[in-house]
């Protein structure tokens, strides 16, 4: 028993290397940590930021709801205010007719537009396709 007391009271005797320590400071004994364990406290942790992460998405989410809902609303108000106004946004267009050679004119310059659109188009295309033939036959 002596050699018994004797291993536990040098367990508990301090060692060279733990004199440099102050007597005050406690000293916890490692505990090993089976690698399932460990597993589970990184992933509880993951999750515990995960979910700090989450609470912020979703009150930058319901802000912008918020703000959205706010503008929508503010924005159907303004149309329900022109309506009762007296503007009449279905009605029908009866101005036909009133100036025939006026929108004959008008006709001519959107007709004349969409022809040197078209045109312009169809330059820059064949200009991408000279582009990619000297590329080709460059290389």
């Amino acid at each position: 028993m002596s050699s018994e007391s004797d291993a536990s009271s040098s367990r508990a005797s301090p060692s060279s290397s733990s004199e440099e320590w102050s007597s005050d400071e406690e000293h916890v004994a490692p505990v090993f940590i089976r690698k399932s364990r460990q597993a589970n406290t990184n992933t509880s942790q993951k999750h515990q930021e995960n979910d700090s992460d989450d609470k912020q998405k979703y009150e930058s989410e319901t802000l912008s709801r918020q703000a959205l809902l706010s503008r929508l609303e503010s924005q159907h108000g303004d149309q329900e205010r022109q309506l009762d106004q007296g503007d009449d946004i279905d009605a029908v267009d009866d101005t036909d007719d009133l100036d025939p050679e006026l929108e004959y004119q008008q006709w001519k310059k959107r007709e004349e537009a969409r022809f040197l659109r078209d045109q312009q188009l169809i330059r820059e295309r064949e200009l991408e396709k000279e582009a990619i033939l000297k590329r080709q036959s460059a290389s």
